[in-house]
């Protein structure tokens, strides 16, 4: 009788390599710094009604190549519709290129939310190749015609995607803070650069951005982020001006490895457009260390 009792409580006991509590979902922005490394691509689509129609279509991809640390990669595409058909401008913006990571700390690893108290921090590094030339409008039409100067704002965080005729980088610094089904995020950087061209000019812009989610079981995720840049140094007259500012709630679902959100951004301070409305398609790998498995796992029922 004992060593039936004893065979019951060896198989109901869990094993040394359990899964831990469910965890929330991984932060896929595609704008703020993802400080454990994961591999995973986005699709984003955005869109400023107004009367310059502006779109802004980005696709975004991170390489793990060891823990906390990622190669990224990014294609981004333009396109404004000035004055309606056949007047509008497509194009290919500035490839980039970079590399982003950190850590991420639990604080206690005996607590009992879905997330224990987790500091995160950690940065990236970009730099943009610039395969987009200088804009030459083949057509008559305002100043609007400049494509890259007219997305370029709409991307508080990431102008030099969009800006033609200039080579430039980015350098972040990211924080963070996860504890039960919320997370806070916060981040700054500089953005160097040089204008080509006969007479070669110089910027230096300053990004700033914070982040908040909360995640309702076991899917949906909600948002808020505000994110902006400013001129720290800049010509007397620029071609280029830092982004506006803008305040981005949005909703994100979850379905396993792949994830869909929608968001719309307002502009509260800057000249840019009103109003920006997206779509973020993006997927990540599967966890690979038991640290991601502990600290990121998706949320289950």
């Amino acid at each position: 009788m004992n060593s039936l009792a004893l065979l019951a409580a060896l198989l109901a006991a869990p094993a040394t390599d359990d899964e831990p509590a469910p965890a929330l979902p991984l932060d896929m922005s595609a704008d703020f710094v993802e400080v454990t490394g994961r591999s995973r691509f986005h699709l984003v689509t955005r869109f400023a009604p107004g009367a310059v129609d502006t779109w802004a279509i980005e696709a975004s991809a991170a390489i793990r190549v060891f823990e906390g640390g990622a190669i990224t990669l990014g294609v981004p595409f333009g396109h404004i519709n000035p004055d309606g058909p056949p007047r509008s401008s497509f194009y290919f913006g500035n490839f980039r290129v970079g590399f982003a990571g950190g850590a991420a700390i639990a604080l206690d690893d005996d607590a009992a939310e879905a997330m224990p108290p987790t500091l995160r921090f950690g940065g990236a590094l970009d730099l943009y190749v610039p395969t987009r030339p200088a804009f030459e409008p083949k057509i008559e039409c305002n100043p609007a015609c400049n494509a890259g100067a007219h997305v370029a704002p709409i991307r508080p965080l990431d102008p030099g995607m969009f800006l033609g005729g200039a080579f430039s980088g980015r350098a972040r610094a990211s924080l963070g803070f996860d504890v039960s089904y919320f997370g806070l995020s916060a981040e700054a950087g500089a953005l160097p650069l040089l204008e080509l061209g006969a007479d070669p000019r110089g910027y230096l812009w300053l990004s700033y951005g914070a982040r908040l989610r909360g995640v309702i079981p076991p899917y949906v995720e909600l948002f808020a982020e505000i994110a902006g840049s400013s001129a720290l140094l800049e010509p007397a007259a620029p071609s280029y001006r830092a982004g506006a500012v803008y305040a981005t709630p949005g909703l994100r679902l979850h379905f396993s490895a792949m994830s869909l959100a929608a968001f719309a951004s307002l502009r509260v301070a800057g000249e840019a457009a009103d109003y920006v409305f997206g779509i973020d398609l993006g997927g990540a790998a599967p966890r690979q260390t038991r640290q991601d498995r502990e600290l990121y796992e998706p949320l289950t029922p």
